[in-house]
């Protein structure tokens, strides 16, 4: 599935599957519709996990034009990098 990268498990655990999938995608800003797309997740769905994201300012968003683009905070950016390096150690 194209729009499930790798999500560490502790990450998966903490947010949950497809909003840690959502983080992990906005390593690159992204708009919703594009979220929408690579995920396959609906867009009331994206939107409820960018909601939850924003308020725990794990992600930011900005006006493009008439976009608006979503990528991770610097602290999403340390909770993915964390997550991805406690994968080994992770209990599956």
């Amino acid at each position: 599935d194209d729009g499930a990268r790798r999500v560490p498990a502790a990450l998966g655990a903490l947010l949950g599957p497809a909003r840690a999938g959502v983080l992990t995608l906005l390593g690159t800003p992204m708009s919703t519709s594009q979220l929408v797309g690579v995920t396959g997740q609906g867009l009331g769905s994206v939107g409820r996990h960018l909601r939850v994201l924003l308020d725990a300012g794990l992600v930011e968003r900005r006006r493009a034009g008439r976009s608006v683009l979503y990528s991770r905070t610097p602290a999403g950016e340390v909770l993915v990098e964390a997550g991805s390096e406690g994968r080994a150690g992770a209990p599956n």
